[in-house]
């Protein structure tokens, strides 16, 4: 005899939707998120790696994104490290770079 199943309500993931990480994103593209709004971005991030890709994440985005969410902006970069991908973003990165010393 096999015992009776038991569901701990506390196992159960917080769940997110890729319209609402999408929408986090492009505000966090504008603005510093307010802190649980970052924090449930990126437990969405950690939680699937693929999100990135469903939240229409773009190279062009990528400097707003770290200048407003450094730590958001981490995060995706952590998700693509091993995609063909990944290049763009350190392209974007690198003229990034370059800008900050032509203002200097």
């Amino acid at each position: 005899m096999l015992p009776e199943p038991y569901w701990d309500l506390n196992m159960v993931q917080e769940q997110y939707t890729y319209a609402q990480m999408k929408k986090y994103l492009n505000r966090a593209c504008k603005t510093v998120l307010k802190a649980h709004e970052s924090q449930q971005l990126v437990k969405a991030l950690n939680a699937d790696k693929e999100l990135v890709y469903h939240i229409d994440m773009t190279p062009a985005k990528l400097p707003d994104l770290v200048i407003n969410n450094a730590e958001i902006a981490t995060e995706l970069l952590l998700c693509m490290t091993h995609t063909a991908a990944i290049t763009k973003y350190y392209d974007v990165l690198s003229q990034m770079k370059q800008i900050g010393r032509a203002h200097v």
